[in-house]
């Protein structure tokens, strides 16, 4: 109890936490001159092992807009390829086809190491539907992008009157999320946490925790404890200023809801 009455801090995991965290497909949105129905079928296919309640309702969306019924992955002698908080994507080889769908970044990387490029209308894509607080997944198959699916999730009733509160006593919130930088910017300011960041790797979380564990020690706990009450007494928000980590490949993108957020330096 003495321990938890000196946090000042609080990193909170997006999905389940802040969210629901019961993410659904909405919709199929495809590249140009790409079929939504292709779109569907690949992104269906590559979800057909996926346990996951975002996978399940891939499945279940491409059934109801185009009737795709679910097929046998052993009679169709295909090898799925589980999802990895390293390569951020998931997908399916079968025959000569191989497909993949994950984060933008993910597949934009996999795409062009496979001699294709990212298409500048689904780059436009992918910012409008992050733009509305959806997650937006990129489907590929081999070197040619097929298009995105949307992926919905609900903020809790009541999580930012609970983030105020704390915000109130002096605990500065963090959001930590695997969404691009977009999609995490329009969660956070819905939810009213301090920061967040996004984009988050393994490698990432733990630069973020050492950072504020560094600064914990160079500032002391007496001198903390008292800006912390006096920001409860102010009434003031905390912290004041956008997160800062050593970066990277990979490591992260953060920001200040509300802000436009940056690249990691």
């Amino acid at each position: 109890m003495e321990a938890a009455g000196d946090v000042d801090v609080l990193l909170l995991d997006k999905t389940g936490t802040i969210t629901l965290g019961n993410r659904q497909a909405s919709a199929f949105l495809p590249a140009r001159g790409v079929e939504e129905r292709t779109l569907a079928d690949a992104a269906q296919l590559s979800s057909l092992a996926d346990e996951t309640p975002e996978g399940r309702s891939i499945v279940v969306l491409a059934k109801q807009r185009f009737n795709l019924r679910e097929r046998d992955l052993q009679s169709l002698h295909a090898t799925f390829v589980p999802f990895t908080a390293q390569t951020r994507m998931s997908g399916i080889n079968i025959d000569q086809r191989m497909i993949r769908k994950g984060s933008v970044d993910a597949i934009r990387r996999h795409v062009e190491a496979n001699g294709g490029h990212f298409p500048a209308d689904v780059d436009k894509q992918v910012e409008e539907v992050a733009r509305q607080g959806a997650t937006p997944l990129v489907v590929a198959e081999g070197e040619k992008v097929l298009g995105i699916i949307a992926l919905k999730d609900i903020v809790k009733g009541g999580i930012k009157e609970r983030f105020a509160q704390l915000r109130k006593m002096g605990i500065k919130t963090v959001m930590i999320t695997g969404d691009n930088r977009l999609t995490a910017a329009a969660i956070a300011a819905e939810a009213g946490v301090d920061d967040f960041l996004a984009e988050a790797t393994p490698e990432a979380k733990l630069a973020l925790i050492r950072q504020y564990q560094s600064e914990r020690s160079a500032g002391g706990d007496d001198r903390r404890r008292h800006q912390r009450r006096a920001r409860a007494g102010s009434g003031r928000r905390g912290g004041g200023h956008e997160l800062r980590h050593p970066g990277g490949e990979g490591s992260g993108q953060h920001g200040r809801p509300g802000f436009q957020p940056h690249q990691a330096d």
